[in-house]
């Protein structure tokens, strides 16, 4: 999806955030590529990461909606 398209396919879901036991995960536009991805999470630890901030991690225009979480180490992440 192009990042228009998995803005709009979040939107569709209807919520910010999906509960997962006792982890609550932030709904987010990220790279689709694993590499990109991977650039992407790296710096997600750190906070402050929103929808656009795909847009700077992303080398395809390939997008895809995630769940994820963090606790500034660790990130779970779970596409939707």
């Amino acid at each position: 999806m192009n990042y228009n398209d998995a803005l709009e396919y979040k939107k569709s879901v209807k919520r910010e955030f999906i509960v997962e036991g006792e982890i609550k995960m932030r709904l987010l536009v990220t790279p689709k590529d694993p590499k990109d991805f991977n650039r992407y999470n790296v710096r997600f630890r750190a906070g402050g990461f929103n929808d656009e901030t795909a847009i700077k991690y992303c080398s395809n225009n390939n997008y895809i909606v995630r769940a994820l979480w963090t606790d500034g180490i660790n990130v779970i992440h779970k596409t939707v």
